[in-house]
């Protein structure tokens, strides 16, 4: 997980590796992930050779869509469409929700 884009390079080495790529996440949100799975937040490259660095960890993670249909006051159907990550039996017990709306 990132807090800004990712080149294309490291995108297409992170799929050939089967590695999770999630982008431009807030910097709230890594460090409640963080916290969760006890992993260090890399500020910058500099950081990887100056700080002892632990990769976060959880027993499963997934990725569900939901779609939500509502309906509008003039009766026309409007989905929208919402993505929850799950970090699952974390090493701290802590809890958070990771959200990524997208509307269709």
């Amino acid at each position: 997980m990132v807090g800004n884009a990712v080149s294309r390079q490291a995108q297409e080495w992170a799929l050939g590796k089967d590695i999770s790529l999630v982008v431009n996440v807030k910097k709230s949100l890594l460090e409640r992930i963080s916290r969760c799975t006890d992993a260090t937040i890399i500020e910058n490259l500099d950081d990887l050779i100056r700080k002892p660095i632990t990769v976060g960890q959880c027993e499963h993670f997934y990725v569900e869509k939901y779609i939500e249909k509502r309906i509008t006051d003039d009766n026309e159907v409007r989905e929208s469409s919402k993505s929850l990550m799950f970090f699952k039996n974390c090493p701290k017990p802590f809890g958070c929700t990771v959200s990524i709306s997208s509307l269709n």
